[in-house]
């Protein structure tokens, strides 16, 4: 009986991508999807130009439909349960967290910020309804075992991916999970406000369905995004 599920299950999966054997189709938030994995595809449809990619967004991964996509990329916290029916693979081993903002602002509010500074004289960035993978600043200074109050200024928004936008236009400073920004880090379009950095709680992971028959397509990108170095990135 669980033969004839699972079988059934990849036949659902299989009609609902059409048929198309060279389609693959990646969940992922859509923060992660804009500032992450819309960079990484370039450089592997280079190295697969046979494969067709479609990106399916879904904020959180415990309500993502198994017959609907072929592999995930979420945060993670390690050793917590997994969304069900699919199992975490990290993407990099570790990863840092730390205060970011564009040049513009650095250079506009002075080059050095100190903790106290950013509570009392700068917008924080805050995200709405996170899920337990991404920090929160007061959990961010606490574990830095930096003293905490409420923020004089914020700007509050549901969508990271929004506030990531404010920060780059120079409105305020966010927390940045450093893999993630790697790319705008590296051109410059970000920079640290501050020295102190925390390790990640969460890591970039892919999420296997795990009754499920791995297609050509799937086990490239799957091989591909766990090679153990981080993905090329396009400019």
């Amino acid at each position: 009986m669980q033969r004839l599920l699972r079988e059934l299950s990849d036949e659902t999966a299989r009609l609902r991508r059409r048929g198309d054997s060279r389609q693959l189709t990646l969940a992922s938030s859509p923060t992660i999807a804009s500032i992450w994995l819309a960079r990484q595809l370039p450089a592997f449809q280079r190295a697969h130009p046979h494969i067709e990619i479609r990106i399916l967004t879904v904020e959180d991964p415990h309500r993502l439909d198994l017959g609907e996509f072929d592999l995930g990329i979420y945060y993670h916290v390690p050793f917590e349960v997994d969304p069900p029916g699919l199992t975490a693979h990290a993407i990099f081993a570790d990863e840092e967290v730390a205060a970011v903002c564009s040049p513009i602002y650095l250079e506009r509010h002075g080059k050095h910020i100190t903790p106290e500074a950013l509570l009392s004289d700068h917008t924080l960035m805050v995200v709405e309804d996170h899920y337990h993978d991404w920090l929160t600043w007061e959990i961010w200074f606490s574990e830095l075992g930096l003293a905490w109050r409420p923020p004089e200024h914020t700007l509050r928004a549901n969508s990271f991916q929004l506030l990531m936008n404010a920060t780059l236009a120079g409105q305020g400073v966010t927390l940045g999970w450093m893999r993630l920004l790697e790319a705008e880090i590296r051109q410059g379009n970000l920079v640290p406000a501050m020295a102190h950095r925390l390790q990640s709680r969460g890591k970039l992971s892919l999420f296997t369905p795990r009754h499920r028959h791995l297609t050509e397509p799937m086990k490239a990108f799957q091989k591909w995004v766990l090679s153990g170095e981080p993905p090329p990135q396009d400019h």
